[in-house]
């Protein structure tokens, strides 16, 4: 698995999550102004592994 970073068309950067078989899992839903910004978003994402799976009414599963 590996992330993607890129630049989209207003020139921010953005990233996509690909799973192992290179499809792509997980997009950014916002656009950075910086590359580390972008790479600090990921990091946030890498460290949600603990993270509370809830429903859409707010209970956990």
């Amino acid at each position: 698995m590996y992330y993607k970073v890129y630049q989209d068309n207003a020139r921010l950067w953005r990233w996509t999550f690909y799973a192992s078989n290179s499809e792509p899992i997980a997009v950014s839903s916002e656009s950075y102004t910086t590359l580390l910004n972008c790479k600090n978003a990921i990091k946030i994402v890498q460290s949600s592994n603990f993270a509370p799976i809830k429903t859409a009414d707010g209970r956990l599963i």
